[in-house]
């Protein structure tokens, strides 16, 4: 299992965001940290009783990126936790 480093001063800016209707956008340069300041959150909202199936987490390195690909991750997360 990889360690996941804790960005305590960005997870605390943002975690004073989460219950709200805002949408969170993360940006920055490449190899920023970013992936692990979302594995951050993601475990931020399964210590708040939020159960993993309820999380989607989507990798865009994952998979080529066309419209037809993208459209396939997003509708087979999708099912998979509805």
């Amino acid at each position: 299992m990889q360690k996941i480093i804790k960005r305590r001063a960005y997870l605390s800016e943002l975690v004073k965001w989460l219950d709200t209707p805002f949408i969170k956008v993360i940006t920055g340069i490449r190899r920023s940290g970013k992936s692990t300041l979302l594995q951050n959150i993601k475990q931020e909202l399964q210590n708040r009783g939020i159960n993993e199936m309820q999380i989607i987490y989507l990798n865009f390195e994952s998979f080529a990126r066309t419209d037809q690909s993208f459209r396939c991750l997003l509708i087979n997360q999708l099912i998979l936790h509805s």
